[in-house]
């Protein structure tokens, strides 16, 4: 026997290594996965922190740029003396010196209204002293037609040895009644500032990455669990299922051997009250003891009547006169049971000839008289009863201390009235 989801132990056996071979699979497909993940998360957040620090670097530098080209402008003494010489003095020469100690400048450039070239601040001489140096500069003459500063990242007059990542700001410097005299130049140095701010950054790529990677990881172990734990409930039911199974084929065969003793002992026991049956209608004398209890008759019958009229011939009806209501009578209720399924039915033997009248049925009544209690059955329209099947219901009667009268009426039909003590227990006693 099997159950609907057609589940066997020899398939749930077969089914644990392919699972298992799923299982193993799916993790070897997260070993993989996972690295591919991670590549990718990290490639993408370096992309992304490389823009932002390439950006985050060109706003840093353009504005340490300017300010310090501002600065230049602010404090530095003597520029026209410097643009008509072209030549440092020893104490403006400290100022640069100082200023590329302190900060982050590594060049200094003065050029003249017409945006030529006149000090440099690491030339190994004065502009000046060799005119056939001096060059116009595209972003000097732009502020000095202008007068806005300029700011260049990488610039273009990139030597050998120049920092890797440097910008320069042009701006302009003006005499004290607002005359533009010429412009200063500053270089920076951002290469520290770089280095700086790329190692936060990766250190925060790999910190993301990491939490991508753990973000992705986790619901993939998760998923990975609950199959898990899916594949071994299921098993559970395959197990329980089968057991249950097991268990029902044995209570199946139980019950059908139980089946098989059980007809047996009810047609043992059928055969055996047969056997007692005949035995009785042979010797009368064979006497039961009788076992009075009190009940109220009318009630009883009516339970009575509603279980042996199934078993009257199709076509005949009942009809029920009662009129015991509450009251107690004394009987055993076993014996009376056989005497009233006697008198049913040889009353209704009565209709096996011609009907005497369009209305036959049988009529059961109950009555209180002088005699006590009066059970009949009468059959209608019927014809004429023998009487023949009533000796064991008149001995049963005649135990209770009364009889069976049986009434021929010609056109009433036959009548068969059981009659006997109400409280005949309690008289014997007595």
């Amino acid at each position: 026997m099997t159950s609907s989801l057609d589940i066997t132990d020899e398939q749930t056996e077969s089914e644990r290594p392919r699972v298992w071979r799923v299982l193993l699979a799916s993790a070897g497909l997260l070993a993989v996965l996972i690295p591919l993940v991670a590549f990718g998360l990290g490639a993408a957040i370096s992309s992304l922190t490389s823009n932002t620090l390439e950006t985050a670097l060109r706003r840093n530098a353009a504005e340490t740029a300017r300010n310090w080209a501002n600065y230049f402008a602010s404090r530095f003494d003597g520029f026209e003396r410097v643009l008509e010489t072209g030549a440092l003095t020893t104490g403006q020469r400290k100022f640069i010196a100082s200023a590329r100690q302190v900060g982050q400048v590594y060049r200094f450039k003065l050029y003249d209204v017409r945006g030529r070239l006149v000090i440099v601040s690491d030339a190994p001489q004065d502009i000046n002293s060799d005119p056939a140096r001096r060059s116009h500069d595209v972003h000097a003459v732009q502020v000095v037609q202008t007068g806005r500063g300029v700011v260049t990242l990488d610039p273009a007059d990139r030597k050998i040895g120049d920092p890797l990542l440097q910008a320069a700001a042009y701006v302009p410097v003006n005499s004290s009644t607002g005359e533009p005299l010429g412009v200063v130049a500053v270089y920076i140095d951002q290469t520290v500032t770089r280095n700086a701010l790329a190692e936060g950054f990766q250190g925060l790529g790999l910190k993301l990455t990491l939490i991508a990677v753990a973000v992705f990881l986790i619901p993939a172990i998760g998923f990975a669990w609950r199959n898990v734990q899916e594949f071994r409930r299921a098993y559970d039911v395959a197990d329980e299922i089968n057991q249950s199974e097991a268990e029902i084929d044995r209570l199946t065969a139980d019950r059908e051997r139980l089946g098989l003793r059980l007809a047996a002992v009810e047609k043992q026991l059928e055969g055996r009250t047969r056997e007692l049956g005949e035995a009785r209608r042979k010797d009368g004398s064979h006497v039961f003891p009788l076992s009075f209890e009190t009940i109220r008759f009318d009630d009883w019958l009516v339970q009575e009547i509603e279980t042996q009229v199934e078993a009257l011939p199709a076509g005949v009806d009942v009809e029920c006169r009662l009129s015991l209501g509450d009251l107690d009578v004394d009987c055993d209720l076993a014996a009376l049971r056989t005497v009233f399924s006697q008198m049913l039915g040889e009353a209704a033997a009565a209709f096996d000839g011609p009907r005497g009248q369009a209305d036959s049925c049988l009529v059961i009544s109950t009555r209180h008289t002088h005699r006590g209690i009066e059970l009949a059955v009468a059959a209608r329209g019927g014809g004429r009863a023998a009487g023949t099947d009533l000796a064991e219901a008149v001995r049963i009667i005649e135990r209770h201390g009364g009889g069976i009268d049986v009434l021929q009426h010609p056109e009433q039909g036959v009548s068969l009235v059981a009659w006997w003590p109400e409280h005949h227990a309690a008289l014997k006693a007595a």
